[in-house]
């Protein structure tokens, strides 16, 4: 199976990698991106952004 990054749209590719991403949901023919930002509390708020890719049979944390 090819590596999921090189499926990935480049413009994808830079969402997930943006650790500072705001949350979003996009569909696609061949993926799902699900970018989640929540906040972190130390001793200052933080954000911390997870990225997802879904596919039919499969799933990916970035």
């Amino acid at each position: 199976m090819e590596n999921i990054e090189e499926q990935l749209h480049s413009l994808h590719l830079e969402d997930l990698r943006n650790g500072s991403h705001p949350s979003i949901f996009d569909q696609n023919d061949d993926y799902d991106m699900l970018i989640v930002r929540l906040p972190v509390i130390k001793d200052v708020l933080e954000r911390n952004s997870l990225g997802f890719i879904i596919t039919k049979s499969e799933s990916y944390f970035y």
